[in-house]
């Protein structure tokens, strides 16, 4: 049982007194003087829950004195703690919420060769420890919710505090930069309204200040898709018709088309620049161009996107690929997953660069290797599905269309890669191994390496069964 009193001697102390009680004064060393902590203010409450005490050494006569005995008040063991005769500094173990006193005396280490001398008893405190965390004010207290807005947040933090605005949303770049401010930016994209703050501290205690921030509504981006990828022969103008820009404001919008990338030697023309579908862009130089719209609204905000656009000759034929077969495999943090292209160009004797994009699910880092040839690979770090898009440019910087393979990580026994195990996926095993034909599986290893088979079964009813 914790016991804290303050204003009169603990049961800890009074042990602590007892331990020492016998023996003369007369060889004893003297008391340790300026006794302060370093870390608190007595009478203060503070998040730090441990306290930090110095002194100034005893003298002792005999010069054979043995240490220091302390103890702090409330403190689980009350067993004085003995530092060795050269300290001058302690610092307690983690304490609880509460209010504390911290006690020293000297100690001889013989007296009259059978027990101890000590000094008198010195204590300081009292020292309050609260780590619940407080906020007294955040500002500003008002940002729009086109673009993020720091703040400082003040009251009573721990270091590694973290910040949440209404229920579920975290602020981010939080730094607490003492022990009552901290900093932390409040994201964009929220809903206006006015939300709660909350401040949690590592320990898991938390303090919100009600109605803390304001997010009102700022000017949207416009939204713009610069249309679907085009192929044509040069000469020919391809059409923009699909063309979108919207804007959640409802604003007024002006548009600009431009050429952000071209082949060498590129030849066009770019005419009706500021209308949105109604661009006429001309090549006559093969190869691929990349022609880039922007929208932008009365208040200034812009919004953009960029069309790839593919100039054939009669002469060259646009490459055809495919970025393989459909993957179904199963997550293993560090098995790789190898993909296929194939390109095919009845131009004899040409040649291709490739390349190879990944779209991984939220959360991954899974990255590409040899993504310029035909056989990258990656290795998946979580589960779910990744896509990946194929791209083959020939020698005369004619680009094929994109095709896309998907790979479907799931966990072991997660047969239908829903992303959990389930007594669906047992059944979907047992259609399998009775001859039905399941075409959401393609191959998928198990558990112990093999294809689906009994032992997949007992894997999946016996991970069901411990779950």
């Amino acid at each position: 049982m914790m016991i804290k009193k303050a204003g009169r001697v603990t049961i800890g102390l009074m042990v602590f007194l007892f331990a020492f009680a016998t023996g003369s004064m007369a060889a004893a060393p003297t008391a340790p003087t300026n006794v302060a902590s370093k870390s608190h203010t007595e009478g203060q409450s503070s998040t730090d829950n441990t306290i930090e005490v110095t002194w100034t050494a005893s003298t002792d006569a005999d010069g054979d004195m043995d240490g220091y005995a302390t103890l702090w008040d409330g403190y689980e063991e009350t067993d004085p703690v003995e530092v060795g005769p050269s300290a001058t500094s302690t610092e307690s173990p983690s304490l609880d919420d509460g209010t504390w006193y911290f006690h020293i005396r000297a100690v001889d280490e013989e007296y009259d060769g059978l027990t101890k001398g000590f000094s008198d008893t010195v204590t300081i405190g009292p020292f309050n420890i609260d780590t619940s965390p407080s906020i007294s004010a955040v500002s500003p207290s008002t940002g729009t919710n086109d673009s993020s807005t720091a703040v400082m947040i003040t009251g009573s933090f721990m270091d590694g505090a973290s910040v949440r605005i209404g229920t579920g949303t975290a602020m981010t770049n939080v730094d607490v930069q003492s022990a009552t401010e901290l900093t932390a930016t409040v994201p964009a994209g929220l809903t206006a309204m006015t939300y709660d703050v909350t401040v949690t501290n590592p320990n898991g205690k938390s303090a919100t200040k009600p109605s803390a921030f304001t997010v009102t509504s700022g000017n949207s981006t416009p939204q713009v898709e610069a249309g679907s990828e085009k192929t044509v022969m040069s000469g020919n103008a391809p059409s923009f018709s699909d063309a979108t820009a919207t804007d959640a404001d409802e604003d007024t919008m002006t548009y600009t088309w431009s050429v952000v990338t071209e082949p060498a030697d590129a030849n066009y023309t770019l005419t009706s620049t500021t209308s949105l579908n109604g661009v006429t862009f001309t090549p006559t130089t093969a190869g691929v161009y990349s022609l880039n719209l922007t929208a932008t609204d009365t208040d200034g905000a812009k919004g953009s996107d960029t069309v790839r656009v593919t100039v054939n000759t009669a002469e060259n034929t646009t490459p055809s690929v495919s970025a393989g077969t459909d993957q179904i495999v199963a997550f293993t943090g560090t098995s790789q997953v190898n993909l296929n292209g194939t390109v095919t160009d009845p131009d004899a004797g040409d040649t291709w660069t490739y390349e190879w994009t990944l779209s991984a699910p939220s959360g991954s880092s899974a990255s590409l290797t040899s993504d310029e040839t035909k056989i990258p690979s990656f290795v998946p770090d979580k589960a779910g599905t990744y896509s990946i898009s194929f791209v083959a440019t020939d020698a005369a910087g004619v680009a094929s269309a994109t095709d896309t393979v998907s790979v479907t990580v799931y966990n072991s026994g997660d047969l239908n890669a829903d992303g959990e195990v389930t007594l669906d996926d047992a059944i979907l095993g047992l259609q399998v191994l009775v001859g039905i034909d399941v075409t959401s599986i393609q191959s998928v290893a198990i558990a112990t390496g093999d294809q689906i088979g009994t032992a997949e079964i007992v894997y999946i009813l016996a991970h069901l069964v411990a779950g």
